[in-house]
């Protein structure tokens, strides 16, 4: 496991520790040496595509902690906390499609 300051996940997390951080070395009452999923790809909590927000969300849903999860995630603007996926700082259904949104006639 990396250490602190380390960003082993490009892309999205680039660039962001503290994200990261709250991931890998998550703050109490979540022990630290219990495997979670969301310590093993920390990319699928953050991404863009639907697919994998519905993957995370279905995964929050077995974690024993997904009450502590959410109560970390209520001043984070985006990604997949306790099963509730957050954009800009508010709850979403998910992330928005990719393109032009269609024309309201």
């Amino acid at each position: 496991m990396p250490g602190v300051g380390a960003n082993p996940a490009p892309g999205i997390l680039a660039g962001n520790e503290s994200i990261m951080r709250k991931l890998i070395y998550v703050p109490s009452p979540i022990p630290n040496d219990v495997p979670l999923a969301c310590k093993d790809d920390p990319e699928l909590w953050f991404s863009s595509d639907p697919d994998d927000v519905m993957n995370a969300k279905a995964l929050c849903h077995t974690c024993p902690f997904i009450v502590d999860c959410q109560e970390l995630g209520v001043n984070e603007r985006h990604g997949v906390w306790g099963g509730i996926y957050r954009r800009e700082g508010r709850v979403a259904d998910g992330p928005r499609p990719t393109g032009r949104p269609p024309i309201q006639r």
